[in-house]
């Protein structure tokens, strides 16, 4: 059920905030994500309180909701995140391809994100020291004023040594790097191209005329819902040209031809239910 969506943005005060509050503490959400939550509401309203959409004093009385303290509410605690064990990671390396297990390594080794260490080149690298500098052109947190370095020392280095013979402006690591090692996906070949021109158009029309049949105003259909009475009313049903086709979406019968069955309407106009 919505909460407040149809209240003015005026109207929506700290109770209102409390009132969401206890809905998602009723839906069993986490202290945590609770939490959070309320702070994105409170976000919100600053911004639209910064653009002159809102009173200044929305944001302001909402900022007065505290949010859910650890023990003293009944909300559950979420666990928090920890690393995954290096068994686990070791395992999985060796299922990558070469490049993209040496990218993760390398993030291991260092603390990288995955984009930094997507754009890390040779220019970008400090030498001049035991270990190597790599301070990114663009960060997250470069907004906030501040400047990130991460370093790399010998295993770091050891990883990255082949890679650092390319180009200085290109990236040193690069997933197409492990074409030779990547998984492939085989497709199945034909023997000639006159077998493929005939499955790609056995394919074409499947169910062709079936969708040409329901497509018109007034159309009569028999779906049997048993194979195992399907060919016995195949041979009723081509009696009165009807089409027929079964509840597991068979092909509609090859017995009955859909030009059969529009070229007698009067046929078709005459057969009731009843002499079904």
């Amino acid at each position: 059920m919505l909460l407040f969506g149809d209240a003015p943005v005026t109207a929506f005060g700290p109770l209102a905030v409390a009132a969401v509050r206890d809905r998602l503490f009723a839906d069993g959400l986490a202290r945590s994500t609770i939490n959070g939550a309320v702070r994105r509401i409170r976000r919100a309203f600053r911004w639209a309180a910064s653009r002159e959409l809102v009173p200044a004093g929305v944001p302001e009385a909402l900022a007065n909701v505290d949010g859910l303290r650890a023990g003293r509410t009944p909300a559950w605690e979420a666990k928090p995140a920890v690393p995954v064990d290096d068994a686990v990671v070791e395992a999985m390396l060796g299922h990558l391809p070469e490049a993209l297990a040496d990218m993760f390594r390398v993030q291991r080794l260092t603390g990288m994100r995955p984009g930094e260490v997507c754009s890390l080149r040779a220019c970008d690298l400090d030498r001049s020291r035991d270990f190597l500098a790599f301070r990114p052109g663009s960060h997250k947190t470069e907004h906030h004023g501040r400047q990130r370095a991460i370093f790399i020392g010998p295993k770091g280095q050891a990883v990255l040594l082949r890679y650092l013979a390319r180009d200085a402006e290109a990236s040193c690591v690069r997933p197409c790097d492990s074409d030779g090692t990547r998984p492939t996906k085989e497709y199945r070949a034909f023997a000639d191209a006159k077998q493929s021109v005939r499955k790609e158009t056995e394919r074409l029309f499947d169910g062709y005329e079936r969708d040409l049949l329901q497509s018109q105003p007034n159309h009569v259909e028999v779906l049997v819902e048993k194979n195992t009475v399907f060919d016995m009313a195949v041979r009723v049903t081509r009696e009165f040209q009807l089409q027929t086709a079964d509840s597991r979406r068979r092909s509609p019968s090859s017995e009955v031809k859909l030009t059969d069955a529009y070229s007698r309407p009067d046929q078709m106009q005459t057969a009731g239910p009843a002499d079904c």
